[in-house]
Protein backbone atom coordinates (compact mmCIF):
# COMPACT_ATOMS: atom_id res chain seq x y z
CA UNK A 1 0.00 0.00 0.00
CA UNK A 2 2.70 2.35 0.62
CA UNK A 3 4.24 2.20 -2.66
CA UNK A 4 1.03 2.50 -3.87
CA UNK A 5 0.38 5.70 -2.06
CA UNK A 6 3.96 6.78 -2.81
CA UNK A 7 3.28 6.47 -6.93
CA UNK A 8 0.14 8.80 -6.50
CA UNK A 9 2.24 11.52 -4.61
CA UNK A 10 4.84 11.12 -6.95
CA UNK A 11 2.47 11.24 -10.15
CA UNK A 12 0.31 14.38 -9.12
CA UNK A 13 3.45 16.07 -7.31
CA UNK A 14 5.22 15.82 -10.95
CA UNK A 15 2.42 17.06 -13.00
CA UNK A 16 1.81 20.13 -10.85
CA UNK A 17 5.58 20.86 -10.70
CA UNK A 18 5.86 20.99 -14.52
CA UNK A 19 2.96 22.88 -14.87
CA UNK A 20 3.61 25.92 -11.91
CA UNK A 21 7.19 25.02 -10.72
CA UNK A 22 8.48 24.22 -7.48
CA UNK A 23 7.43 27.36 -5.66
CA UNK A 24 4.18 27.90 -7.27
CA UNK A 25 2.76 24.44 -5.56
CA UNK A 26 2.08 23.55 -2.06
CA UNK A 27 1.73 20.45 -0.38
CA UNK A 28 -1.96 20.56 0.03
CA UNK A 29 -2.70 21.10 -3.25
CA UNK A 30 -0.22 17.69 -4.25
CA UNK A 31 -2.27 16.26 -1.52
CA UNK A 32 -5.83 16.79 -2.97
CA UNK A 33 -4.28 16.28 -6.52
CA UNK A 34 -3.16 12.86 -5.40
CA UNK A 35 -6.06 11.95 -2.95
CA UNK A 36 -4.55 11.72 -0.27
CA UNK A 37 -3.70 13.47 3.44
CA UNK A 38 -1.14 16.03 3.73
CA UNK A 39 0.57 13.95 6.26
CA UNK A 40 1.06 10.99 4.26
CA UNK A 41 2.92 13.22 1.83
CA UNK A 42 5.40 13.56 5.00
CA UNK A 43 5.03 10.23 5.83
CA UNK A 44 6.62 9.10 2.48
CA UNK A 45 8.81 11.28 1.67
CA UNK A 46 9.50 13.93 4.95
CA UNK A 47 8.81 16.96 2.91
CA UNK A 48 8.15 18.35 -0.26
CA UNK A 49 11.98 19.34 -0.92
CA UNK A 50 12.27 15.75 -0.39
CA UNK A 51 9.45 14.79 -2.52
CA UNK A 52 10.74 17.20 -4.89
CA UNK A 53 14.48 14.98 -4.59
CA UNK A 54 13.06 12.14 -4.82
CA UNK A 55 11.01 13.22 -8.43
CA UNK A 56 14.32 14.65 -9.71
CA UNK A 57 16.68 11.53 -7.98
CA UNK A 58 14.00 9.43 -10.24
CA UNK A 59 13.71 11.07 -13.55
CA UNK A 60 18.11 11.77 -14.16
CA UNK A 61 18.03 8.22 -12.36
CA UNK A 62 16.05 6.52 -15.34
CA UNK A 63 17.45 8.76 -18.53
CA UNK A 64 20.91 7.70 -17.22
CA UNK A 65 19.99 4.70 -17.83
CA UNK A 66 18.39 4.55 -20.94
CA UNK A 67 21.30 6.59 -22.44
CA UNK A 68 23.87 3.67 -21.29
CA UNK A 69 22.13 0.97 -22.81
CA UNK A 70 21.16 2.88 -25.94
CA UNK A 71 25.09 2.91 -26.53
CA UNK A 72 25.50 -0.58 -25.57
CA UNK A 73 27.68 -2.58 -28.42
CA UNK A 74 27.43 0.35 -30.84
CA UNK A 75 30.38 2.74 -32.12
CA UNK A 76 30.73 5.87 -34.15
CA UNK A 77 27.52 7.57 -35.89
CA UNK A 78 25.12 4.79 -34.92
CA UNK A 79 26.05 5.38 -31.27
CA UNK A 80 25.67 8.68 -31.28
CA UNK A 81 22.50 8.53 -33.69
CA UNK A 82 21.07 5.62 -31.01
CA UNK A 83 21.98 8.13 -27.85
CA UNK A 84 19.82 10.96 -29.59
CA UNK A 85 17.01 9.00 -30.51
CA UNK A 86 16.73 7.38 -27.15
CA UNK A 87 16.79 11.08 -25.59
CA UNK A 88 14.13 12.22 -27.33
CA UNK A 89 12.14 8.91 -26.77
CA UNK A 90 12.84 9.55 -22.42
CA UNK A 91 11.59 12.96 -23.47
CA UNK A 92 8.52 11.21 -24.90
CA UNK A 93 7.44 8.86 -22.67
CA UNK A 94 8.14 11.15 -19.31
CA UNK A 95 6.85 14.64 -20.50
CA UNK A 96 6.77 15.20 -17.34
CA UNK A 97 9.39 14.32 -15.86
CA UNK A 98 11.23 16.13 -18.61
CA UNK A 99 9.83 19.72 -18.42
CA UNK A 100 10.82 19.79 -14.36
CA UNK A 101 14.20 18.57 -15.01
CA UNK A 102 14.73 21.33 -17.61
CA UNK A 103 12.69 23.36 -15.45
CA UNK A 104 15.69 23.02 -12.93
CA UNK A 105 18.61 22.64 -14.62
CA UNK A 106 17.99 25.91 -15.62
CA UNK A 107 16.67 27.83 -12.46
CA UNK A 108 18.85 29.58 -11.01
CA UNK A 109 17.28 30.63 -7.29
CA UNK A 110 17.17 26.68 -6.35
CA UNK A 111 20.13 24.34 -6.47
CA UNK A 112 19.44 21.16 -6.78
CA UNK A 113 22.93 20.25 -8.57
CA UNK A 114 23.72 17.51 -6.00
CA UNK A 115 20.83 15.52 -6.80
CA UNK A 116 20.73 15.62 -10.32
CA UNK A 117 24.66 16.23 -10.84
CA UNK A 118 25.66 12.62 -10.63
CA UNK A 119 23.42 10.81 -13.20
CA UNK A 120 23.91 14.41 -15.61
CA UNK A 121 27.39 13.84 -15.58
CA UNK A 122 27.08 9.91 -16.30
CA UNK A 123 24.38 10.64 -19.46
CA UNK A 124 26.96 13.41 -20.65
CA UNK A 125 30.14 11.16 -20.18
CA UNK A 126 28.46 8.20 -22.42
CA UNK A 127 27.47 11.17 -24.99
CA UNK A 128 31.51 12.03 -24.44
CA UNK A 129 32.91 8.38 -25.04
CA UNK A 130 30.80 7.92 -27.84
CA UNK A 131 31.52 11.44 -30.01
CA UNK A 132 35.30 10.64 -28.65
CA UNK A 133 35.18 7.26 -29.98
CA UNK A 134 33.91 8.75 -33.27
CA UNK A 135 36.06 11.49 -33.74
CA UNK A 136 39.35 10.41 -31.91
CA UNK A 137 39.05 13.78 -30.26
CA UNK A 138 40.00 13.17 -26.43
CA UNK A 139 38.42 16.65 -25.63
CA UNK A 140 35.34 16.99 -27.05
CA UNK A 141 33.57 17.48 -23.07
CA UNK A 142 31.79 20.81 -24.90
CA UNK A 143 30.67 18.61 -27.83
CA UNK A 144 28.68 16.21 -25.52
CA UNK A 145 27.41 18.81 -23.81
CA UNK A 146 26.03 20.70 -26.66
CA UNK A 147 24.95 17.59 -28.61
CA UNK A 148 22.63 16.25 -25.17
CA UNK A 149 21.59 20.35 -24.89
CA UNK A 150 20.72 20.56 -28.19
CA UNK A 151 18.93 17.12 -28.58
CA UNK A 152 17.03 18.13 -24.77
CA UNK A 153 15.44 21.29 -25.85
CA UNK A 154 14.69 20.20 -29.26
CA UNK A 155 12.90 17.35 -27.27
CA UNK A 156 10.84 19.78 -25.30
CA UNK A 157 9.95 22.16 -27.73
CA UNK A 158 8.67 19.24 -29.47
CA UNK A 159 6.48 17.78 -26.63
CA UNK A 160 5.31 21.51 -25.86
CA UNK A 161 5.13 23.10 -29.13
CA UNK A 162 5.10 20.33 -31.82
CA UNK A 163 3.09 17.49 -30.41
CA UNK A 164 1.91 16.60 -33.62
CA UNK A 165 4.93 15.95 -35.32
CA UNK A 166 6.40 12.06 -35.03
CA UNK A 167 9.56 10.76 -33.33
CA UNK A 168 11.04 10.14 -36.51
CA UNK A 169 10.47 13.73 -37.82
CA UNK A 170 12.11 15.18 -35.19
CA UNK A 171 14.94 13.18 -35.02
CA UNK A 172 15.98 13.32 -38.14
CA UNK A 173 16.17 17.12 -37.74
CA UNK A 174 18.18 16.66 -34.86
CA UNK A 175 20.46 14.48 -35.94
CA UNK A 176 20.64 16.82 -39.09
CA UNK A 177 21.90 19.48 -36.87
CA UNK A 178 24.14 17.90 -34.56
CA UNK A 179 25.81 15.46 -37.43
CA UNK A 180 29.00 18.07 -37.34
CA UNK A 181 29.68 16.71 -34.11
CA UNK A 182 31.29 13.64 -36.03
CA UNK A 183 33.39 15.26 -38.50
CA UNK A 184 37.16 15.70 -36.96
Amino acid sequence: MRKETQTLIFHAAANLFAERGYDGVTVDEIAAKAGVSKGSIFYNFGSKEGMYESLLREGVTTLGEHTRQAAANLTGEEALRALTQTLLEHIRDYPTIAKVIATEMFHLGRDWREVMSPVRSESLAVFEGVISDATGNPNCQIQAMSTFGATLLAGLEWVVFEPDKSLAEVHEGVWSTIRAVLQP
